[in-house]
């Protein structure tokens, strides 16, 4: 059983739901049997220029609250983490030297690409092989970022977000298998763990999970040895309850098992 949860966002991301709160996670991570979660909220160093408007209100400091609020709150005897989603915008790393005084670990996505012209350069929208080719060099950059040490790991890896099905496999197919090993040895040798994002797997039909392109880049990240951890990225309390119920179908999609996991959980438990 994979018993664990570190990509929640609360009311306190811009996109989350107003009524997501700790205690209500909480609650219902009881019930689904969980020894750990983590709540990444959404968040910008404001020490690093360049962030766009919807980022720049959402900081480190501000996550601040939660470490007080979860004082106050049963956590059900759950070993309960506070971190954070920063970013990774046109190989900007939006994370300060003093931000993890603020969190207890960091989650970076490099595969934001729905926010055009910000985190996917202008001249690759519209074109799925100018994409394909951007989210190689983010992902392969990010794994090699001087302040790799800084994050955990990767949220959806190669999973251009916000996009159709239809385009996402266009996109894919200018990925070659040569380029999905340079990635995965990249996290690999650089031990950078990778999310199974269930939020992104839900979208696709159970009967066609099997032989999405998804599992390509997977099956060359298992070959290369790399870590790997479970995140929702839920925004609401129902979708996280809900999300964990596709849960053993996705992972059995992927051909993993619990075993997988275990690396990740062990590390990001002890600090």
């Amino acid at each position: 059983m994979i018993n664990y949860d570190i990509h929640i966002h609360t009311h306190l991301s811009s996109c989350g739901a107003r009524d997501a709160f700790m205690q209500d996670y909480i609650n219902a991570a009881s019930e689904l049997s969980l020894e750990l979660m983590g709540f990444a909220d959404h968040a910008w160093d404001d020490s690093v220029n360049g962030a766009s408007p919807w980022y720049a209100p959402q900081t480190y400091k501000r996550l601040i609250a939660r470490k007080e609020e979860l004082k106050t709150l049963d956590k059900k005897g759950i070993n309960v983490l506070l971190g954070a989603e920063g970013e990774y915008a046109n190989e900007l790393l939006a994370i300060g030297d003093s931000a993890a005084e603020f969190v207890d670990y960091i989650l970076v996505p490099h595969s934001h690409t729905h926010m055009k012209g910000f985190v996917l350069p202008s001249g690759c929208v519209g074109n799925p092989e100018k994409h394909a080719s951007y989210l190689v060099k983010s992902f392969i950059s990010l794994c090699n970022h001087e302040k790799r040490n800084m994050f955990f790991g990767i949220v959806h890896p190669m999973s251009p977000c916000g996009e159709t099905e239809e385009y996402t496999e266009k996109i894919f197919s200018f990925i070659t298998d040569e380029m999905l090993k340079e990635c995965a040895c990249a996290a690999s040798e650089n031990k950078v763990a990778l999310e199974v994002n269930l939020s992104e797997f839900k979208k696709i039909p159970p009967d066609q999970l099997h032989q999405h392109c998804y599992n390509r880049f997977f099956d060359a990240c298992k070959r290369a040895g790399c870590e790997f951890f479970m995140g929702s990225d839920a925004h609401a309390v129902k979708a996280f309850v809900d999300n964990h119920g596709l849960k053993n179908g996705i992972v059995d999609a992927l051909g993993m098992d619990e075993s997988f996991f275990k690396a990740a959980k062990l590390r990001i438990s002890n600090g």
